[in-house]
Formats: structure tokens, C-alpha cells, sequence
């Protein structure tokens, strides 16, 4: 019954991006691709670290809504997966996610998860792994990628974690694959993404 259920959110929701998939893809990765520009405090980045485990992937990680991020597939595994050569090396990508910017997946994100019991969105995010080579980096669409995000106790404590994730080819819900109250762990892709953590 629980399947069908979340089958029918995610059908339902897709209705929203329907030919949109394509401002889709171009808002989002406008947004993971730039920085702002506006002079304020410094910012709190997140960490390349979660529950003490390094990413094995580099990157550029510019999210403030998370205080952790990083990719936890075994880095052989990783350059495996995403059929890197011996010159290329996993290069991640984290930002918050601007729903001002991409509203077709705001209204995805925020349809999936009003038909699901009690559910919270929290910190939503720009994520994708890409390859680096001779310092210029190449986006990736396929090969699977595990990563780990640590949020605030005061929104994950005493809840269930799963990320709604928003991609041009599609949309579906990720179960938390860890027990830590305070991170969430899902079995992703490489593709250019949004991801947005709710509990419930």
C-alpha cells in the first residue's frame, strides 16, 4: 500500500515539471554553477566531513543549510562507477538550492511532500558529481553515487529522514540509509540534481 502511495506522489507530481524539464535543467544548473556575488558575513560552509567520514571525492561544496556533506562511496568504487580514466578524479558539487531560481522543481518538491504524512521540508540542495581533468570539469548523467548530509538536531530528532530528489529525467523519494538521528545517507546519482531533505 506504502508503495503505491508513494508511486502515485511521484506520478502526480511529475504532471507539474511536464514540458518544463528543460527551464528545469537550465535554472538548476545555473544555480549550482554560480556563486553569489553579495558582500556579507562570511559564510559557514559545510564541512567535506559527516559523522567523521571524509568525502572521497573533492569539490566545490558552498552549501550553508547543511553543516556536513560528502560523498561515501569508496573512492575506487566511485571512479568505477562513474567510469573515470586514470586522468580523471570524482569532483563534487553542493549548494543551496534557490527555489526562486527553479521554480518548477520548488513546486515539485513542495507538492511530494504535502501528500505525505506529517512531512517537513528542511535544507534543500544543488548536488551533482562530475569528473575533473586537466582542471576543467565535465558534468556526468550516469553512475551511482552514495552521499551523506549532516542537518540540525532540532529538525531530525525523533523523525524519519528521506530526500525528495528532482532530477530533468525524473523525480523519487530517498530512504535514509543510516541510524545517526542527525545525518541522512541515500544511494543517489551523478547527475545534476536537486535534493531536498524532509522529515517526518
Amino acid at each position: 500500500m506504502k508503495t503505491k502511495r508513494v508511486l502515485a506522489v511521484i506520478l502526480a507530481a511529475t504532471t507539474i515539471l511536464g514540458t518544463s524539464l528543460t527551464a528545469f535543467a537550465t535554472t538548476q544548473a545555473a544555480s549550482s554553477s554560480s556563486s553569489s556575488t553579495e558582500e556579507a558575513a562570511a559564510p559557514t560552509y559545510a564541512a567535506p566531513v559527516v559523522a567523521g567520514v571524509k568525502s572521497s571525492a573533492s569539490g566545490t561544496i558552498l552549501a550553508t543549510n547543511i553543516a556536513g556533506a560528502a560523498v561515501t562511496t569508496p573512492k575506487d568504487a566511485l571512479s568505477s562507477n562513474l567510469g573515470l580514466a586514470a586522468n580523471e578524479k570524482a569532483y563534487v558539487k553542493v549548494s543551496n538550492f534557490d527555489g526562486k531560481k527553479s521554480k518548477e522543481a520548488k513546486a515539485v518538491v513542495d507538492a511530494v511532500a504535502a501528500a505525505l504524512p506529517n512531512a517537513k521540508v528542511g535544507p534543500t540542495i544543488n548536488f551533482e558529481v562530475g569528473k575533473m581533468a586537466g582542471g576543467k570539469y565535465t558534468k556526468l548523467e550516469n553512475g551511482a553515487v552514495e552521499a551523506a548530509f549532516q542537518v540540525s538536531g532540532s529538525f531530525s530528532k525523533g523523525k524519519t529522514l528521506s530526500a525528495i530528489k528532482v532530477t530533468t529525467s525524473g523525480i523519487g523519494i530517498l530512504p535514509d540509509k543510516d541510524s545517526n538521528p542527525y545525518t541522512i545517507t541515500v544511494d543517489t546519482t551523478a547527475e545534476p540534481q536537486v535534493l531536498a531533505i524532509i522529515a517526518q
